[in-house]
């Protein structure tokens, strides 16, 4: 408890209870359930010891879709979308995770012949209250591909941060 003290984890960033879809996640998150050992927002136990969650498009409140361009940089455990960037999308600039509902596109399969780093235009939807989404609550806001209409390999430049590949 000390060393978290110490490293500064006493300032918690949680998704407010308002962003979740469901009036039992909005009480779990209330009154921080997992806080005291009870499953936490969106989460289900599907044994003794392993705990799945719903899928994001069930579980948040989403604002309707609309039409969005950007950057899309997918990286191993992280994912960052500059809205209207047609470059690059440095890393320490985005505050929005992009997932993609339903499975992922072939092209975009992590390969270290191909780039990190698209310029994309699709139909989505971006949650309603911002929060701590994506991997490890990084992210203000979580942005859900429905339909892909354009996508195009960008060359950002490479920059190490958390989940960066070297090279």
């Amino acid at each position: 408890m000390a060393v978290m003290a110490l490293a500064g984890c006493n300032e918690r960033r949680d998704t407010p209870p308002e962003a979740y879809a469901h009036l039992g996640d909005r009480l779990r998150a209330r009154l921080h359930a997992h806080d005291f050992g009870f499953l936490g927002p969106c989460a289900y136990r599907l044994s003794e010891s392993v705990i799945g969650h719903i899928p994001a498009q069930e579980c948040y409140r989403f604002a309707p879709p609309q039409r969005f361009s950007g950057v899309w940089v997918n990286e191993y455990e992280g994912s960052r979308f500059c809205s209207g960037a047609k470059v690059d999308c440095p890393y320490g600039t985005s505050q929005t995770w992009l997932e993609w509902n339903g499975p992922l596109p072939a092209i975009f399969e992590r390969d270290p012949e191909r780039p990190d780093a698209y310029g994309l235009e699709f139909i989505g939807r971006r949650t309603l209250v911002a929060g701590a989404y994506g991997h490890m609550g990084g992210s203000r806001h979580y942005v859900l591909v429905d339909r892909l209409i354009r996508v195009e390999p960008v060359a950002a430049e490479k920059k190490a941060g958390p989940g960066s590949r070297p090279g």
